[in-house]
């Protein structure tokens, strides 16, 4: 349905080219939304718009205009690459950081922020008995401990504090489950 607009309205109008150019296009395009499958030549449309350009001129300026807008498609794309390249870095980075500074942490625990040490001794086992052995330093945290005796099977460690652990013979009174007994104990000062 058109509408009808007045005589005086049309003829005494004034519009730049730039206007009329985009008026006409809208105009054309809303037309070949219905007929979206046709094309028609540089030269036709010139012809049929009545129009005095030279096709040339008219192909070098869309040919320009589609390289300006692939140029912008492209640095679009390239901005996009390098914006997710400086997010991967950065994460990696972070990544990175905060491993380190976990192994770092997990070494800190583990050595308790000390020297790892060992200590050594004997201690005289009795059959049938507990006895306690206290360390020439106490240790940060509770060190690991082993009796190295062969013979003395019986003997368990019951007790392991930071300043020297318990022991405990539950062997029979004889030759076998009393006598000298090695140790050692490893841990963090």
């Amino acid at each position: 349905m058109q509408q009808l607009v007045p005589e005086e309205t049309t003829t005494s109008l004034r519009v730049t080219p730039k206007e009329f150019a985009e008026a006409v296009a809208d105009i054309e395009m809303r037309g070949d939304q219905k007929n979206s499958g046709e094309h028609v030549s540089i030269p036709e449309a010139i012809t049929n718009l009545g129009l005095d350009v030279n096709p040339e001129d008219v192909i070098a300026v869309i040919q320009s205009r589609r390289a300006a807008e692939g140029r912008l498609r492209d640095a679009a794309v390239q901005k996009k690459i390098q914006r997710r390249k400086r997010l991967i870095t950065a994460a990696l980075g972070l990544s990175l950081f905060f491993n380190l500074a976990l192994i770092a942490r997990i070494s800190t625990i583990s050595s308790g922020g000390g020297v790892e040490t060992n200590e050594s001794g004997m201690t005289h086992i009795i059959a049938g008995k507990t006895g306690t052995v206290h360390f020439s330093h106490p240790f940060k945290y509770a060190p690991n401990v082993e009796l190295i005796g062969a013979g003395m099977a019986k003997t368990r460690i019951t007790d392991i504090q930071m300043d020297g652990f318990t022991w405990a013979n539950t062997g029979p009174d004889d030759a076998v489950n009393t006598g000298e007994e090695a140790w050692t104990a490893k841990g963090v000062r």
